[in-house]
């Protein structure tokens, strides 16, 4: 069954796909293609200005054109500039407050889009509990990370759970950027498309000053609202 059958409303569904997108990989894509067979009408990817704890970021410039050569290939996606535009640090709970000012907002049944890892803990996150009553959540079931204790407030509406199909990717933007540190840019292609790695070697992204180079690092990543 739809998960998304038992919603309140008969508006067009939109997942809002939020994060750093440093770079945006095949596993970003994945999840937009899994949230549109999911039922969602629309899909709005949205890379934020800033990192709430001051992570370093490529410019937002690039990373906005980035994720627009990213989901180019979707109909159904349309890349947001709207935390860039209003210079946003990351915070979820700013950008759910400014929502009424997204032109999607009154046509749109709107979902946060996120990770079942994320969603088990959630509650580490600034005002979780008011964010659950501002606007319903999707979470995107990962393989080796089912539903906890702590997440299991997703089973329950307005909140919807998107089962794992077997189909995201297990790809990670930290590893592509620790392998375009160090000049690998062959191990950098099986996370990022030709024409993205293009963007990111003509606009000499994600070098390293280091002479050295650690080994690439095992760490998955999962975009979402948190940059």
């Amino acid at each position: 069954m739809n998960p998304l059958t038992t919603t309140q409303t008969n508006r067009p569904k939109l997942a809002l796909f939020g994060g750093a997108f440093n770079p945006p990989t095949l596993g970003h894509t994945a999840v937009a293609e899994r949230l549109i067979r999911a039922g969602f009408e629309r899909v709005l990817v949205m890379p934020c200005f800033g990192h709430t704890f001051g992570k370093s970021l490529a410019p937002a410039a690039d990373r906005l054109v980035l994720a627009m050569e990213a989901f180019r290939h979707l109909p159904e996606v349309r890349v947001s500039s709207f935390e860039i535009d209003l210079g946003m640090n990351g915070s979820t709970y700013e950008l759910v407050s400014n929502l009424p000012m997204l032109p999607e907002y009154r046509s749109h049944e709107i979902f946060l889009a996120i990770g079942s890892d994320e969603a088990n803990v959630l509650h580490r996150w600034r005002r979780h509990e008011e964010l659950r009553s501002m606007i319903p959540f999707v979470v995107i079931t990962r393989a080796g990370h089912p539903l906890s204790e702590g997440g299991l407030w997703a089973t329950r509406p307005p909140h919807v759970v998107i089962p794992y199909d077997g189909t995201l990717l297990d790809v990670s933007s930290t590893a592509a950027r620790a392998a375009i540190a160090c000049g690998n840019f062959k191990a950098a292609q099986h996370a990022l498309t030709p024409r993205i790695l293009a963007h990111i070697r003509e606009r000499r992204l994600y070098r390293s000053a280091s002479r050295e180079c650690s080994p690439l690092p095992e760490a998955r990543e999962f975009a979402s609202n948190i940059c």
